[in-house]
């Protein structure tokens, strides 16, 4: 899967690859290992693919940390994905040195009308920027909410219908997206 997502994607764009990994996979020195092998082997830098890990699977933070220095030395980029869900792990966040944290939409949702979500997103995002790491904002579903984000001038990555609607993968690549 990982050989085609470069094919499809890196060998004809220059965008960085945004690859989910399950946190067995994620975990997996040798699985690691062996996705360096298969981007190298193509000739791309590991610096243009950046491997997801959902937050909701990370209740063992040790291995976590480990992990992420594994691919981290093998020149991947590492994303924390669902920010937000199911317990919010600060503890991973506050103590590992991520490339980027994927805020998930619960926080995102309707944030143009809701004070609450405004102080929180605002706190979360600043946060996160002042300490190296680049949020992306998950699940921009209304024209509404973007309009708000982008008034706030932050310098983060977006995603959500309200920007486009996923497409399968032959229309993705017919793009060279």
């Amino acid at each position: 899967m990982l050989e085609r997502a470069v094919e499809e994607v890196l060998l004809r764009s220059p965008d960085t690859l945004f690859f989910n990994l399950t946190p067995e996979a994620f975990t997996d020195a040798s699985f690691a290992v062996r996705a360096g092998r298969v981007v190298k082997g193509k000739g791309v830098s590991p610096t243009r693919v950046c491997v997801e890990v959902s937050e909701q699977n990370l209740y063992e933070p040790d291995s976590f940390r480990r992990a992420l220095e594994e691919w981290v030395s093998l020149g991947f980029y590492v994303a924390l994905d669902d920010f937000g869900t199911k317990g919010a792990n600060l503890d991973i966040v506050l103590s590992v040195k991520l490339d980027f944290v994927k805020l998930d939409r619960v926080l995102v949702d309707d944030v143009s009308r809701d004070r609450y979500r405004q102080k929180l997103l605002t706190g979360l995002v600043e946060a996160l920027a002042e300490n190296g790491v680049y949020p992306i904002l998950e699940g921009l579903e209304e024209q509404e909410d973007l309009e708000w984000v982008t008034r706030k001038g932050w310098d983060v990555g977006v995603q959500g219908f309200v920007l486009a609607r996923p497409g399968a993968r032959f229309f993705v690549s017919e793009r060279g997206w």
